[in-house]
């Protein structure tokens, strides 16, 4: 069974990436960006049946959300989608028993990895899902020692 691991760049608009590491390296499966409108496809996009042929995710990267004080004021009256989002995930994956496979990185990793060929043309133009990919290979180096 390939190795799948599922990253979230969380907010209004949300970058998805699902990758899969075989004998034959890695793959991505799917790759989106999923609107505030359509945040709870979130859990389609993770747990339903197209995705399950992979099996579950293994583990599931998702970009932290921190307020520093010096950009508070600017939040003001916002409504902190990016928050939402992330609980949208936790709720799903508690529900499916996975809450151990969250991982979560400062968006900061992801400037440190490139998106290199075959992986860049394979995703949608939307900076949200490059963020997203950039959160799985991070992941995937860092962690898993895995080169992608």
């Amino acid at each position: 069974m390939p190795k799948r691991l599922v990253a979230i760049d969380p907010g209004r608009s949300t970058g998805f990436v699902d990758i899969t590491l075989d004998e034959d390296g890695p793959g991505i499966t799917h790759a989106a960006v999923v609107s505030w409108d359509d945040r709870f496809s979130l859990e389609q996009l993770i747990y339903g049946r197209e995705a399950m042929a992979n099996g579950p995710p293994d583990a599931i990267v998702v970009e932290s959300f921190r307020l520093f004080a010096n950009k508070a004021a600017e939040q003001v009256g916002e409504e902190f989608p990016s928050v939402r989002v992330i609980g949208l995930v936790e709720l799903v994956a508690h529900q499916h028993n996975h809450l151990d496979r969250i991982f979560f990185q400062q968006p900061a990793v992801r400037k440190r990895i490139q998106i290199k060929e075959p992986f860049k043309s394979q995703l949608p133009k939307s900076p949200h899902a490059r963020d997203a990919f950039q959160h799985a290979r991070y992941y995937w180096i860092m962690k898993l020692g895995v080169k992608i």
